[in-house]
Formats: C-alpha cells, structure tokens, sequence
C-alpha cells in the first residue's frame, strides 16, 4: 500500500532571502549604461561644454583666473591627486599583499 501524503500548508510568511546575484546584475547592467551612455557624450564632443560649465562653477564670476574657495585648496587637490600616483599605489598594495601574506600564513596572531 502506498503511504498516505500529508497537504501541504499555506506558507505563511515570504522567504526572507535577499536576491543578490539578481541585485548585483541591476547593478551592473545600470554602470554599463552609464558607461556607454558617457562614451556617447565624449564621442559627440559634448564633454567639453559640461567640463568648462563644471569649472566655471568653482570660479568667482566675471574673474575666471580666481578659484572660489581658501587660498589652500589647489595645494589640497594636488596632494589628495597624488595619492593615486603609481608609486603610492605600489607601496599601498606591496604593503596589503606582505600583511595578507603574513595573515595566512598566521603570523599576524594576537
């Protein structure tokens, strides 16, 4: 004889699990039309106007030669843009891969 089956019940309440790889898809197919959509302004030439209009923004109008802002800032964005030069770079991941290195191999334990 075969055995019985019991009825399902109704489920109550909704998986709470999060669809990520779904999420992480949006996310993607969302950046690579920004990207296109930015590789069209540039192709156009239209990248121009919005970088003069962006730069103008951060000067005192009527004086073009004159940054908005303390008289430091140029000497800051210059510092803060040398922080991506290569050799920062290299010193900061030869720097992680020795501590990763050191961490697997247990050497950094407390």
């Amino acid at each position: 004889m075969a055995p019985s089956l019991l009825p399902l019940g109704h489920e109550t309440r909704a998986s709470g699990r999060r669809p990520w790889p779904l999420i992480a898809g949006v996310l993607v197919a969302i950046a690579l039309l920004g990207l296109l959509f930015l590789a069209s302004v540039i192709a156009r030439g239209d990248a121009l106007a919005f970088d003069q209009t962006l730069i103008l923004a951060m000067r005192v109008p009527g004086h073009p030669d004159v940054p908005i802002g303390p008289a430091k800032l140029p000497s800051i964005a210059r510092d803060i843009t040398a922080l991506g030069s290569g050799t920062v770079l290299t010193l900061v991941v030869t720097l992680a891969t020795i501590l990763l290195l050191l961490a697997a191999s247990g050497g950094l334990r407390r």
